[in-house]
């Protein structure tokens, strides 16, 4: 091979650039012109911020955040002082004292800094603080030091300082002292103080908070990673309901930002897509009512973002410090993963206790039920039993009884027992009463399954770091490998760098292409042979005055594949769902996924599966992770939803495949005249709490088929025979006209109509 490739004639470098070659961006006029509008895109910034943190109202109906702002602000603290100042018409006890407030805040900075607000941080606390402490003091005298007023100003003097902290510290010039991990805490309690604010202009139909949540998680998402967008996804799903600061919104916030931070950010749609589907899923699941403003403010979030994100870069002129990539290494990860495991595990302890009805409540429950019981009794006005009753105990023993297990008449009293002429309807009232609430709670309580929730998440945050340190973990031996390769056929080159487990890379810097010996085809070929890996042609990318050549693990198995579906006699819906899609990562994935039942309703339930998994899958997160987060998603509904789940995962880098089956239908493999059935017998996803899934693993040849049903076609082992001679008549099928001849014989064959699904992957 070598001697082949060094004998071809050379040809031009122009002609054998691959149009991969990636040359070096300049700056457009357009941008550059553009740059100019950044001063008014600022201010115009400033002002609205101003007004909206001035009208947040904190404990003892004080408001600091607009002051703070004016306090932290740099070269545009007029503009802010300004939107601050027109909040104070919003205030109950008056603008006057408040807009006092913000004009000596601007004009002390101002007359401090020479009117151009460059002071350090400490100097900004010191004024903050100075005059906290000042209106504190006025506050109380003029009331004459009553007690809610003091502590009024006492809260105020502790959130002016503290609130400007937070603002100051979360776009600063440089990089302080305490690292990125400061300025990312100051930035995210910045935007739950702001979303705290919108909270409080929220429409009956239209949620501001969720609005300027959904756009700023996004720019967190896409101009940082996946955990910033997890973070800050969960404190402002928190700050989105405002004054009851309830964690509702959070999960489906933070797993929405996760997953559009794990998508291409080159292919910003494709992150906003992912963001909005995964919270409208999630959401529509998690809540009864009351969620269709949050729907609306996120998707009008989401369409105001695209083309203003363009736009948040000038804004944020030091983005870079709110998102650093080198100080955010696989340790930070863990921490993460680690917190989110321990918050799983308080979570569960907390789902154990709240199981069970308090003491509290059992003694209302029995303290209803007895009057109830009683009133209803003909000797209720001469009743001796309830001379008794506190004299006895009585109730303290029913109390212990109940919450022990169970009440029974031998427990109470022989003087109240023998004087109660309805015991036995009593113990028995008292009884189902208390099953009742235990059903109740059991019912009602979502904690368990957010508990799983937050582990999945751990797992996920875990996986993620693993699988980023695995892209970039150094390989020396197919290093060595390329070395020797490129120096063989004489291409010159400075240094070589291989890296990655699965998704291997080989970067050739200095590459000297007026001397290339061959093709890029032909060097793939060659590269391939004798690296032991199965190489794409090489990609040019050109680093000032060099050009480094880089070489990827291509894919090894191509496929054709097809679907052919029918929906049960007399229903326009089909209740199964199936489904082709790819990850960034190379794998490709079949899925089909049975509602149970059939109709409208089973088909809601197979489409949600679907698209949860396929929006999770496509970022390259784990796939029993993401099986476990679809159980507990379809746990949480209220009413029954279950659904098969039959997943075909092929990497296409190796050709090695594996089906998970969850409550699914047999599949076939046909290989040549052979033909292969694997089954599992196991529960369908949203039945029982911990998920069960089988996993088969094997490998794929050309020529293979790999055959999906539903249960509609194929119900028991015993209704394979039709479909084994179907098979051994013509293996050569395309996908599409085999899956249309299994339909069209099993409409004949099948006696019990049911939703028909079939799909077929074929190696080619």
């Amino acid at each position: 091979m070598p001697s082949k490739v060094t004998t071809k004639a050379k040809e031009s470098i122009q002609s054998r650039l691959p149009r991969k070659y990636i040359p070096l961006r300049q700056k457009s006029a357009d941008e550059k012109r553009s740059s100019k509008s950044a001063p008014f895109l600022s201010a115009f910034f400033h002002a609205v911020c101003g007004f909206i943190l001035g009208c947040a109202k904190f404990p003892f109906g004080i408001y600091p955040c607009g002051t703070a702002l004016v306090f932290a602000a740099g070269k545009n603290c007029f503009f802010s002082y300004i939107g601050a100042s027109l909040a104070c018409v919003t205030y109950p006890y008056g603008a006057a004292p408040a807009f006092a407030v913000n004009t000596i805040a601007f004009f002390a900075r101002a007359f401090s800094s020479s009117y151009n607000f460059n002071e350090k941080r400490h100097r900004k606390l010191f004024f903050s603080s100075a005059l906290s402490l000042l209106c504190a003091l006025v506050a109380a005298s003029i009331s004459g030091f009553s007690k809610q007023c003091v502590l009024a100003g006492v809260f105020y003097a502790v959130c002016l300082p503290a609130v400007t902290f937070a603002i100051s510290s979360a776009f600063p010039k440089s990089l302080p002292k305490g690292g990125a991990l400061s300025v990312n805490g100051s930035f995210c309690a910045t935007a739950f103080i702001f979303v705290f604010a919108l909270s409080f202009a929220d429409l009956e139909f239209f949620s501001t908070a969720m609005f300027f949540s959904a756009v700023i998680t996004l720019f967190s998402s896409i101009m940082g990673d996946s955990v910033h967008g997890l973070l800050l996804g969960i404190i402002c799903g928190v700050a989105c309901t405002g004054n009851t600061l309830s964690a509702a919104l959070a999960l489906p916030v933070g797993i929405a930002a996760f997953a559009s931070g794990m998508c291409d950010k080159r292919k910003k749609a494709q992150c906003i897509s992912c963001f909005f589907a995964l919270f409208s899923v999630i959401g529509l699941l998690l809540f009864e009512n009351g969620f269709e403003k949050y729907f609306f403010g996120a998707l009008l979030g989401c369409v105001v973002f695209y083309p203003v994100s363009s736009l948040m870069p000038r804004i944020f002129e030091n983005r870079s410090l709110l998102f650093p990539t080198a100080p955010f290494k696989n340790t930070k990860y863990e921490k993460i993963s680690h917190a989110f495991s321990s918050i799983s595990d308080m979570v569960y302890n907390v789902s154990d206790k709240l199981k069970y009805p308090t003491e509290y409540e059992t003694r209302q429950e029995v303290q209803k039920t007895l009057l109830s019981v009683c009133a209803s009794c003909a000797m209720y006005e001469k009743c001796y039993s309830r001379r008794l009753y506190e004299k006895e105990n009585v109730e303290d023993i029913i109390c212990e009884r109940l919450l022990s297990g169970g009440l029974k008449k031998s427990d109470l009293p022989d003087k109240y027992a023998e004087s109660c002429i309805k015991l036995s309807t009593t113990v028995e009232k008292l009884n189902d009463g208390y099953a009742q609430m235990i059903s109740d709670r059991f019912r009602d309580n979502k904690t368990e399954i957010l508990a799983s929730e937050y582990s999945s998440m751990a797992r996920l945050i875990k996986y993620t770091s693993q699988k980023e340190k695995a892209d970039t973990t150094k390989d020396p031996i197919l290093e060595e490998k390329a070395r020797c390769a490129l120096a063989a056929i004489g291409i010159r080159f400075s240094s070589v760098k291989a890296y990655g487990t699965r998704m291997k890379t080989v970067d050739v810097n200095g590459v000297v292409l007026d001397k290339f010996p061959c093709t890029s085809a032909e060097l793939a070929r060659y590269m391939s042979e004798k690296c032991d890996c199965f190489f794409g042609e090489p990609e040019y990318i050109a680093c000032g005055d060099g050009m480094t050549m880089r070489m990827k693990r291509a894919r090894k198995i191509k496929l054709e594949y097809a679907r052919c579906a029918c929906a049960k006699g007399g229903h326009g819906v089909n209740g199964d769902s199936v489904n082709f899609f790819e990850s960034d990562e190379d794998f490709f994935y079949a899925l089909i996924s049975d509602g149970m039942g059939s109709g409208r309703s089973a088909a809601l339930t197979s489409r949600l599966t679907s698209i949860f998994l396929e929006k999770l899958l496509t970022t390259g997160t784990h796939k029993t992770v993401t099986l476990e987060m679809l159980n507990n998603l379809l746990l949480s509904k209220n009413d029954e939803s279950f659904a098969t789940v039959d997943l075909l995962e092929i990497d296409l880098l190796s050709g090695d495949a594996a089906f998970i089956k969850a409550g699914a239908a047999p599949a076939y493999i046909v290989r040549a005249s052979k033909l292969y059935k694997i089954a599992s017998c196991t529960p369908p996803a949203g039945i029982v709490r911990s998920f069960c899934a089988e996993s088969t693993k094997f490998s794929l040849e050309k020529g293979d088929t790999v055959l999906m049903l539903s249960d509609g076609i194929v119900q028991s082992s015993d209704d394979a025979p039709w479909l084994c001679e179907m098979l051994a008549q013509d293996t050569n099928d395309d996908p599409s006209r085999l899956c249309d001849r299994i339909i069209s014989k099993a409409k004949k064959i099948n006696l019990r109509e049911d939703d028909m699904t079939c799909a077929a992957v074929k190696v080619v």
